[in-house]
């Protein structure tokens, strides 16, 4: 008994040392591509191909987007102006933290600090500042609904007028005392904001200021001066919280059916479908390229030069 034992230890051990063998064998296979991970990995059973599929069909749109729902970010800047067959509005909410029903408005003045600038450098900046009637939210805030009838009030509430001046400036202007007032009672129709406009007579589109951006300094201000309803006691007050954005409109140019095109905050946004036949079903795709050929007689990258180079 105790000899069949040895010999039955003997063959468990031969069968385990084929085992592992086996598995070293079918594991030790090294990767032929670095770049396509697995592919040196059963590569009697898996068959690797590389293909490179045409283009079945495309176009190009203009489709008007909300202005940060792309970068998932807050905004550092906002545009004002009209340049050409481009004009951009920019909304403004100032927050009140503390309501007082006892004030009278003796002046309000906004403060904004420019920081771009597109259009004719000679030309006039200028825009009015309108009641917002309906509620809205920066980061849904879209061109059809800032330019509907009614969401913002044709009275002006205040008016800016100037040329081009330095790259970077701050400007003021006076805002209706009237309806200041009203953002700071408790007990009227919460506080929508404003809305600028660029006139018909501006030739320039000029960034702003955001309140995300990080320096506090350079964010949009409201200025206060008022006074309590006995006449004693006059006290100023600064506000720079709220929220803000912009939305901009533009003709589109005549689009070409030869190419696609893309631009930044009037998004010309182009779709292309591809031939995916020749892949068979069940392929695994370890990694793809895309390539276009950039036409250099029409790519802008900046207001002061077509170079290819940003």
């Amino acid at each position: 008994e105790k000899k069949w034992m040895q010999v039955y230890d003997l063959v468990e051990a031969i069968l385990c040392c084929l085992i592992v063998v086996t598995l070293f064998a079918a594991c030790s296979e090294s990767l032929t591509n670095p770049d396509t991970p697995g592919s040196g990995l059963l590569n009697r059973d898996v068959v690797i191909k590389k293909d490179t599929l045409r283009v079945l069909s495309d176009t190009t749109f203009l489709q008007r987007i909300v202005t940060d729902g792309i970068l998932l970010s807050p905004l550092r800047q906002d545009l004002i102006g009209k340049d050409g067959n481009y004009t951009a509005y920019t909304a403004i909410r100032f927050s009140v933290v503390n309501a007082r029903d006892t004030i009278n408005v003796l002046s309000a003045k906004l403060t904004l600090r420019l920081v771009t600038w597109r259009g004719d450098s000679s030309g006039t900046f200028a825009f009015t500042v309108h009641k917002i009637n309906s509620t809205w939210q920066e980061s849904e805030l879209t061109w059809k609904q800032a330019d509907s009838t009614g969401f913002f009030e044709a009275t002006t509430k205040g008016t800016y007028s100037g040329s081009l001046g330095p790259d970077t400036q701050k400007i003021s202007l006076n805002l209706d005392t009237a309806m200041v007032r009203e953002w700071f009672r408790s007990n009227t129709t919460s506080n929508n904001g404003i809305l600028l406009v660029p006139t018909s007579a501006s030739r320039l589109i000029r960034g702003v200021h955001a309140f995300d951006f990080d320096s506090t300094q350079f964010q949009p201000e409201l200025e206060v001066i008022a006074r309590n309803v006995s006449g004693t006691v006059t006290d100023t007050t600064k506000i720079q919280i709220g929220s803000d954005t912009y939305v901009a409109n533009v003709d589109p140019f005549p689009l070409s059916p030869e190419r696609l095109f893309t631009q930044a905050g009037i998004a010309y946004r182009s779709r292309i479908k591809f031939d995916v036949s020749k892949l068979p079903v069940g392929a695994i795709i370890n990694s793809g390229e895309l390539l276009l050929e950039r036409d250099p007689a029409l790519t802008k990258t900046n207001k002061f030069s077509g170079s290819p180079q940003p």
